[in-house]
């Protein structure tokens, strides 16, 4: 036997490590419920002392951060002594990119709609339809907040995959820019400032469309970009250069992306573009993690799915569209060019 057969993971070890991954979530959630990043901010911490802040029980505190340094959130630099690792950063409110908002989102909403992943597999129905008799957006029509924070950690979502869209895709031809479904504005924002000639409309609903004037105003872009309230199921602001779809279509099924798509034609001249950004999944059998991301739309949404290239092609066929290419991105997403036709 040579030494890398000595040192292989049994599979039951693996199985055992891949159900703690509840537990490592837990410890996730609890970290930014306590503030932790922010704690951890200004540099080296003892345990001890962090637990009187945080009112926590000291041993129990110092456990928890042991635990956290193995998932690599925290560095214990020596004994007792935590600092921040950049991964553990992000957990931060004030960060840029900070992803603290969908670890609410996730702890508040997305982690209890887990438990019905049985009756999603038996049924094929979302677990908001199990859990609330409703599908996630009429839910959120009803609770408002619970929108704001979807909207809020949809943001934290996008602005991993920006920097990769904005890098994949050259812009600068384009004039104006609709980015539909645009949520608060921070991709068109990186798009506008890559190209300074170019214009933009974030259109989105109207409370939405509420938090992209404070944001673009805040970032000194409402000059150059307009800021529109609506329904894509009813009609997008004609006149653009370009249309973006980003991480739009994977929460619909195949009937109302088409409505969506048809939309979109309907509004775009036929020398425009249409940019989808969205998890491609692979062909074959390979693992993918557009594959795992999957069960998320099914467990949250009524019809949501990550698609193939084939199942884009025929949407896209059927709403008026030519799939042109696919363009993978430094992103988890890839950006799916396409013409009317």
């Amino acid at each position: 036997m040579n030494s890398s057969e000595q040192l292989q993971v049994p599979p039951s070890i693996i199985l055992h490590e891949m159900l703690g991954g509840y537990g490592k979530s837990q410890l996730i959630f609890v970290a930014a419920k306590l503030g932790l990043a922010d704690h951890l901010a200004s540099g080296t911490q003892n345990a001890y002392e962090l637990a009187k802040v945080v009112k926590a029980d000291p041993d129990a505190f110092y456990r928890f951060l042991r635990a956290l340094a193995t998932l690599g959130l925290v560095e214990e630099i020596e004994p007792q002594h935590f600092i921040l690792t950049p991964v553990g950063a992000y957990l931060q409110t004030q960060t840029p990119d900070s992803l603290h908002t969908l670890v609410r989102w996730a702890e508040e909403v997305e982690m209890k709609m887990w438990g019905y992943l049985e009756q999603c597999v038996r049924t094929g129905q979302s677990a908001f339809e199990h859990a609330y008799g409703i599908g996630m957006f009429e839910y959120f029509q009803r609770n408002p907040d619970k929108e704001t924070l979807f909207s809020t950690a949809m943001t934290s979502f996008v602005s991993r995959n920006r920097a990769g869209i904005v890098g994949a895709y050259p812009f600068e031809p384009f004039l104006k820019i609709v980015d539909v479904g645009g949520g608060q504005g921070s991709l068109m924002t990186e798009i506008l400032r890559a190209n300074p000639e170019t214009t933009g409309v974030v259109f989105d609903v109207p409370s939405v469309v509420e938090e992209a004037k404070r944001y673009l105003e805040s970032v000194q872009l409402t000059g150059r970009c307009q800021c529109v309230g609506g329904d894509f199921f009813k009609a997008v602001p004609a006149g653009g250069d370009v249309y973006l779809l980003v991480s739009i279509l994977h929460d619909w099924d195949d009937e109302r992306c088409i409505t969506i798509l048809k939309n979109c034609r309907l509004a775009m001249s036929n020398q425009a573009r249409l940019l989808i950004a969205e998890m491609v999944i692979p062909p074959g059998t390979e693992p993918a993690f557009a594959k795992l991301f999957d069960m998320a739309m099914l467990v949250l949404t009524s019809g949501g799915r990550e698609r193939t290239e084939a199942e884009f092609q025929k949407l896209l066929a059927e709403a008026g569209f030519n799939l042109a290419k696919v363009i993978p991105t430094t992103s988890t997403v890839s950006i799916i060019e396409a013409n009317p036709v």
